[in-house]
């Protein structure tokens, strides 16, 4: 009889086993859509060198099928199968995430704005309607991608559908989530399926026990963190499926978190078998793909997408990145182990991690509640300070209190991880860690022996002590000391205010030990970064005026106004005109659905701009306009499509719409018959912007904006300046909005003044990236500059350009605490 070859990808409640191995998944978020697909390779290098293993790749469903029934997986950035296929040839898995909704801060979530506009459709409901549409999509994503899965050798090895669906209110989530794992496995899809779980323990909500679903839990913490992922893992292990089956045995894997290294560290102590720090790359939205949500107000995401990732979004690397390489590095040290132990709190019925000097940990109030990952003897104990001092303590672990020569100093606010019994092994050594206060960071083996890399504080002390057959040090060098030895046991204090390297040996063996500071730690090995070089003030060379072209009126009607997208504008902005006849002075006009950047004009004179979110816009005028005939004018500009769902704002549901929607009523009455003219706002610099030989020229910061006007401004960047790894462009001014293109490629949305009240959340609201493509010395800038108070203006507008100098280079002028460049180190050889 023929055999079924077993699953590739495996797993119980110890994690996934990948082609029978254990694999502890690291897995970092890079947004494929937010980066030009020149710089692909390089993040995806960074996100290796971090020694993660796993890429979280979200697909966006609007940015694939931007209009309705016209997919693009092909050109630009959009080729997701060219990207897929790197990731696999640079050594990592794909955790693909397709939705079809993924929130990600990406417009709409990711659905795309042509569907809200279908009356019939209940978006991620199991409605027939709405997953007619999703079964295309997902139909499209799949044929392309079932070859890449890993049990054909391609890097994919998980498969999430849908994401956070504990967030908003679904009538059937197992109702739902059964249709669209029916759909996947139909169109050959193999590889275990995830749901995102968005509260961490709200496995009902997020896919209703369906069926053959693995909830993976999103925690985002500062406090309890060990304690949410230890509830987290056993609500999942109570569980049953809806068939019955029970859920004990699933691995808790986090797919999203914090990037700080106590949320790293403290989550890896409540026992999870994988870690996804959300957003370890940064990127930019390209175009109009911003999204709106609700964090802690009506709130508009940046063009630059960071979140203090581990890779900043121009390339940059920095703190959280040598926090997140330092703890893969014990990982894939100790990497089953790591797996197969349990996380407890005290040792109840072994020996007992004594420590009453650590502070609450809990809120059930047990001070000294400890939290180690233990397996047989072996054991990881997390000592977490959270109070605003530094704190010293010591470990009681089977009798042995250590450290027994230097006290073990815990930072305030800070997390250190110490070792009792642990193996070594993974590198072929028939020795043992008995325990240490200094962290080990990385342990590889080589042809001339295994390599250790020991790391602490520069101001701090550590120990470590090795038993083993007859081991013994070649010499201890400065910051090293011998304090104990005999027959079978190593003990060794040190200090890491500067490099040392020594070895120790025994029963034939060598181990060749690194001692170094923990934030260099993180940089062993790497030999460049990129960092900001010279920087050229634009704002004073001479820039080409063009004005911007009057609308195009291209549809009429009579009646209510009409959204954006039901007038085919999906993404940017468009112009209304309602021309009507007022009897009486013009003292209020209230406009019903508008949304989201609106500029009001009244006969051609400007009367405001305004945020709106959705509901009525009420606009007033303090001396009222006479009665007669008016022409109202209106510019609506979508910033983003709600990527949240939130009642508080009508803007922030899913699926809203935005421009303007319903009525216009002129002081408490409404215009039923007005006359409706529209135009779409061209999206891209007209092609006379920097050709017109007639056009006028001056500094960027001497051109003024009256309120409502516009302008294209052009000039060519600085032809006598390399940029090889791309450029920062940083702005600043005053009463106006607009865009910043590259040619034609539009990398950045801006607004100054206070008259638009923005809430930006996500990254700098000012700083924009142009990558390497677009930062040659052909390029021309353009920006279109709207005034929206008094007196718009650009008053400053820099470029600096991203280098790759040494990695010595870079430690010499950096601030390990905030891991800011000072600058350039002079005379650095750069790439």
């Amino acid at each position: 009889m023929p055999t079924t070859a077993a699953p590739a990808v495996t797993f119980d409640r110890h994690g996934f086993s990948l082609h029978g191995q254990r694999r502890f998944l690291l897995t970092g978020t890079l947004a494929y859509y937010r980066l030009d697909r020149q710089d692909w390779a390089d993040r995806l290098q960074w996100l290796k060198a971090a020694r993660f293993n796993a890429v979280d790749v979200y697909v966006p469903w609007n940015y694939h099928e931007p209009t309705e029934g016209n997919f693009d997986f092909a050109t630009g950035n959009r080729d997701l199968i060219t990207f897929l296929r790197l990731c696999g040839e640079s050594g990592l898995m794909v955790y693909l995430r397709p939705g079809p909704y993924i929130c990600n801060e990406w417009d709409g979530g990711g659905l795309p704005a042509w569907l809200f506009t279908k009356p019939d459709v209940r978006l991620r409901q199991d409605d027939p309607a709405y997953l007619s549409y999703v079964r295309r999509y997902l139909g499209e994503i799949n044929q392309r991608v079932r070859e890449l899965q890993i049990d054909q050798g391609g890097p994919i090895v998980l498969y999430a559908l849908e994401n956070e669906l504990d967030f908003f209110a679904c009538d059937d989530p197992a109702g739902y989530l059964s249709q669209l794992r029916d759909m996947v496995r139909q169109d050959g899809i193999t590889v275990p399926l995830t749901a995102c779980i968005g509260k961490g323990d709200k496995v009902a909500g997020a896919c209703g026990y369906a069926d053959g679903v693995i909830p993976s839990p999103n925690i985002y913490a500062k406090d309890l963190i060990e304690r949410k992922a230890v509830d987290a893992a056993a609500t999942i292990h109570a569980g049953q499926f809806r068939n019955g089956d029970s859920m004990a045995d699933l691995p808790v894997f986090i797919t999203e978190m914090g990037r700080d290294e106590n949320s790293l560290r403290r989550m890896l102590a409540g026992g999870v078998k994988g870690l996804g720090p959300f957003n370890f790359v940064g990127g930019s939205n390209p175009g109009f793909w911003n999204g709106t949500n609700n964090w802690g107000a009506y709130t508009q995401i940046a063009t630059v997408v960071d979140s203090s990732g581990m890779v900043r979004f121009d390339g940059r690397v920095g703190r959280n990145f040598t926090n997140a390489r330092r703890l893969a590095g014990l990982i894939q040290a100790f990497e089953t182990l790591i797996l197969t132990a349990d996380s407890i709190t005290s040792w109840e019925d072994g020996p007992t991690v004594d420590n009453p000097r650590l502070g609450v940990r809990e809120d059930d109030a047990r001070p000294g509640r400890i939290y180690s990952l233990v397996h047989g003897d072996a054991a990881f104990v997390f000592l977490t300070n959270t109070t605003d001092t530094a704190l010293e303590t010591g470990i009681t672990i089977g009798g042995r209190t250590f450290p027994t020569d230097t006290p073990a100093t815990i930072p305030a606010n800070s997390t250190r991880i110490v070792m009792a019994n642990v193996p070594l092994a993974s590198v072929g050594l028939d020795w043992t860690i008995a325990y240490a206060t200094a962290e080990l960071c990385d342990l590889q083996a080589g042809p001339h022996g295994p390599t250790m890399t020991l790391c602490g504080d520069a101001d701090a002390t550590a120990e470590i002590r090795l038993t083993g057959p007859v081991l013994s040090i070649d010499s201890a060098p400065a910051g090293v000391r011998l304090v104990e030895q005999s027959e079978s046991s190593l003990a060794l204090a040190m200090r890491f205010d500067q490099p040392a390297d020594f070895t120790v040996t025994g029963g034939g063996d060598v181990l060749h030990v690194r001692v170094r500071e923990r934030f260099r730690a993180g940089f062993e090995g790497i030999t460049q970064v990129t960092a900001l070089g010279e920087s050229v003030d634009l704002a004073a060379m001479p820039w080409r005026l063009t004005a911007v072209p009057t609308p195009a009126w291209d549809q009429t009607w009579k009646g209510d106004a009409k959204s954006l997208e039901s007038l085919g504008v999906l993404r940017g902005a468009g112009w209304y005109e309602l021309a009507f006849d007022a009897p009486d002075p013009v003292s209020q006009i209230a406009i019903d659905g508008a949304g989201d950047v609106v500029t009001v004009m009244l006969d051609d004179a400007y009367v405001g701009a305004w945020l709106a979110d959705g509901g009525v816009l009420r606009v007033s005028f303090p001396q009222p306009v006479a009665a007669g005939t008016h022409r109202l004018r209106v510019r609506a500009e979508i910033w983003g499509h709600a990527n949240f769902d939130d009642v508080h704002w009508p803007a922030c549901r899913l699926g809203s719409l935005r421009g303007l929607q319903g009525q216009v009523r002129v002081n408490g009455n409404p215009l039923r018959h007005g006359a409706w003219r529209f135009a779409p706002e061209p999206a891209a610099p007209p092609k006379t912007a920097i050709s017109d030989a007639r056009a006028s020229t001056q500094p960027l910061a001497d051109i003024i904006l009256d309120p409502g006007t516009g302008r294209w401004v052009s000039c060519h960047l600085p032809r006598d300046m390399e940029r090889p790894r791309g450029a920062v462009v940083t702005m600043d001014g005053c009463d106006c909005h607009g865009e910043l293109f590259a040619d034609d490629v539009m990398i950045g949305r801006f607004v100054f003044g206070p008259t638009v009240n923005l809430t930006f959340k996500g990254g700098p609201a000012n700083t924009f990236f142009v990558p390497t493509r677009l930062a040659s010395r052909a390029t021309v800038l353009h920006l279109h500059m709207r005034g929206i108070g008094g007196g718009g203006q650009i008053r400053s507008i820099a470029l600096r350009k991203l280098v790759r100098i040494p990695t010595d280079a870079f430690l010499k002028n950096v601030d390990a605490t905030t891991d800011l460049p000072v600058r350039s180190s002079p005379g650095a050889t750069q790439e």
